[in-house]
């Protein structure tokens, strides 16, 4: 399981992922970025499969064709690639690509799309954009309660500080988690952050184990 929350901000874009962890044994970075197009790419499902879109985003000049040219680019990326892509003969496609990233004319934007037909309200290699200024994945009532109560109460997004607030986004995804799939959220949380004219990673959480209960306030912003 892929967990990452995105944070846009008035002159800036920020992706929080955390590490694949395999039986506690490998780390693994799951934020692929194309600093030709000042943009970063992450995926859920395989995780071969933003490195198999990002291998073609050269076919782009800027993030706003990437954007253009995104669901096309994910399906030619599974007719090629389509066991590494989906697991094996036996799996479906049922993998999200999201781009976040500086577009030349728009600023700061997020848009992603699905290989399957995940609810009747998403077409496979349609395009959708990002609503709102912070998106996490995975989510639900709970999880975005959390979030509201943890992280967003007292502040606007835009007065976050990504290096905390992601973080204390991620362990709230992880806690989660923990309840239905064990270990599956952990490792550490790298920051991706994206400005007008360049690109910064850093990690900024390690997780020497899985789960930690961390009952923490500290300020987010």
């Amino acid at each position: 399981m892929t967990a990452f929350v995105i944070v846009k901000q008035s002159d800036s874009i920020h992706v929080i992922t955390d590490g694949l962890v395999i039986g506690g044994l490998g780390i693994v970075s799951k934020a692929f970025t194309v600093p030709h197009l000042n943009a970063v790419v992450v995926s859920r499902g395989v995780q071969t499969v933003a490195p198999f879109f990002v291998s073609e985003t050269w076919l782009c000049r800027d993030l706003d064709e990437l954007r253009e040219r995104c669901g096309d680019i994910a399906r030619h990326c599974l007719e090629v690639n389509r066991d590494m892509m989906t697991g094996g003969p036996d799996h479906g496609p049922h993998f999200e690509i999201f781009v976040s990233g500086w577009s030349p004319t728009k600023g700061p934007v997020s848009f992603y799309t699905f290989g399957a037909k995940g609810t009747s309200s998403y077409e496979p290699f349609k395009v959708y954009d990002v609503d709102g200024s912070l998106m996490a994945r995975p989510n639900n009532a709970n999880i975005q309660a959390e979030i509201t109560k943890k992280v967003l109460q007292g502040y606007t997004v835009d007065k976050l500080r990504p290096d905390l607030a992601g973080p204390r986004i991620i362990e709230i995804q992880r806690k989660h988690a923990q309840l239905q799939c064990p270990d599956t959220i952990g490792g550490h949380a790298l920051l991706t952050s994206i400005y007008k004219d360049h690109i910064d990673q850093r990690i900024v959480r390690e997780w020497p184990e899985h789960i930690v209960e961390d009952d923490d306030e500290t300020s987010v912003a």
